[in-house]
């Protein structure tokens, strides 16, 4: 996707937001899953910016539905950014953790990198997980 086309979905998605609004909540489960399948997120994102130039215009309730499953997806890759990179919701070590796990490591690598057991990184990284979504949760409740 060109960067102009990214630029006329953002537009778009500021001209109809005011009728979509994200409810759902973000629980544990939902960021481990984008975690785990984070280069699937984008590719997610990607295709729906896409379809929704597509149908502007031509199907407002199409279009609702889009933005509102396009604006899930962004908050979804916005919460785990800011958590790895950005705001500091997890310690260096979780963020590291969190870091491979978007690269696709397994949680045998990722203890073999950090020398502690399987066991232990998979505790750490569900209390990352955790912390993860009780940030979002403060954010967009």
């Amino acid at each position: 996707m060109s960067l102009r086309e990214a630029a006329e979905v953002s537009l778009h998605i500021k001209e109809i937001g005011s009728t979509v609004e994200v409810k759902e909540g973000i629980s544990l489960w939902k960021i481990r899953k984008a975690v785990h399948e984070y280069s699937e997120l984008l590719n997610k994102r990607e295709k729906l910016q896409k379809r929704l130039i597509q149908v502007s215009g031509r199907d407002f309730d199409q279009e609702i539905a889009i933005t509102k499953r396009l604006e899930e997806v962004e908050q979804l890759i916005e919460i785990i950014n800011d958590a790895v990179i950005g705001e500091e919701i997890l310690t260096a070590r979780e963020a590291t953790m969190v870091d491979h796990r978007i690269d696709g490591e397994t949680l045998k690598e990722i203890s073999e990198f950090f020398l502690l057991s399987s066991q232990r990184v998979n505790q750490i990284l569900h209390a990352a997980y955790k912390k993860i979504s009780d940030a979002a949760k403060a954010r967009y409740e």
